[in-house]
């Protein structure tokens, strides 16, 4: 089932009609710096401010938090001990 994805573009918000899993495919490469933290969410990594070990969730430049699901929760570590 293909929902309506909206997303962050400075300056201005957007949205496509594909499915996250699509959006993953397609960004979600080292090279691209996107990242997919939680079934709901992926982020670009080059816009992280910090991680907030307590809550599990990420808080953006834009200061937005954004949750760490636990099976996503290695690879995003792996990259920030980078």
């Amino acid at each position: 089932m293909n929902g309506i994805i909206k997303w962050k573009q400075s300056p201005k918000e957007r949205s496509e009609a594909k499915t996250l899993k699509e959006f993953d495919e397609l960004l979600c490469k080292e090279e691209n710096h996107f990242m997919r933290v939680h079934n709901s969410f992926i982020i670009n990594l080059n816009k992280v401010s910090k991680f907030l070990k307590y809550s599990e969730s990420i808080i953006m430049l834009d200061a937005q938090s954004v949750p760490v699901s636990k099976s996503r929760k290695d690879p995003f570590m792996k990259w920030l001990r980078m």
